[in-house]
């Protein structure tokens, strides 16, 4: 599996993170976020930026002569203009518009980011599997959440617990009981996050019920993989 995504599934990505897409493009995407790892990480990536920048725009509708010119750029055929105009009364409309121009220029030219995003660290991903089931990690927030997807079988008298292994650290550092199925968020300590990076390791061990008594895995490593860039 590849975390790498061409231009168009970049664009693809950003315009499915701000709800700028319907049609076959919708659903495309819908069912690309649901299957593709590495595609959910990019709209993931787009929103966590970009939603700051929606929480500060106040929604406007704009002047037919600008709409027109956002029509023609953006190659939008005027025949449906039902369909648009009902968008346009959605009270999200003007914040939709302003960040799918952004996407555009971002996408095609990187340069402009720094000036429109304070300094991110690299979003980490790392794929894991137990048994043939795969566990997908990233990490979000400058390092400070780590969101686990797994589907395993719950086990009755055992947890799994989730460790960073990095050079920088003597020992195993718990970040903390992880489900089985679904979603895990996790908090890290701010001294954890500071020490985590490409290249460092994530693992799942399994422990006694409610994590390792010890602090240091006690079980077996059932899953482990390094930590990359997405």
């Amino acid at each position: 599996m590849t975390t790498s995504l061409d231009q168009r599934d970049q664009m693809l990505a950003a315009e499915y993170a701000v709800g700028a897409l319907n049609g076959d493009l919708l659903t495309e995407a819908q069912k690309r976020y649901d299957n593709d790892l590495a595609f959910r990480y990019e709209v993931d990536g787009w929103s966590e930026r970009l939603q700051p920048l929606l929480d500060e725009i106040t929604p406007q509708e704009p002047s037919p002569h600008i709409f027109g010119q956002i029509q023609t750029r953006l190659n939008l055929v005027e025949k449906p203009k039902e369909s648009w105009m009902a968008w346009l009364n959605n009270k999200f409309m003007a914040a939709g518009l302003a960040l799918g121009l952004f996407v555009v220029a971002a996408v095609g030219s990187f340069n402009l980011m720094p000036i429109f995003f304070a300094p991110q660290a690299p979003l980490l991903v790392a794929a894991m599997t137990e048994e043939g089931q795969p566990i997908s990690a990233r990490v979000e927030n400058n390092n400070a959440n780590v969101i686990i997807v797994a589907d395993l079988e719950p086990d009755a008298t055992k947890d799994r617990e989730l460790w960073l292994i990095t050079d920088a650290s003597p020992n195993p550092i718990s970040l903390g009981v992880i489900n089985a199925k679904g979603e895990t968020r996790l908090d890290v300590a701010s001294e954890t996050a500071s020490l985590i990076a490409e290249g460092a390791v994530l693992a799942i061990s399994l422990e006694p019920i409610g994590g390792s008594p010890s602090g240091l895995p006690t079980g077996p490593v059932v899953a482990s993989a390094p930590l990359v860039v997405g």
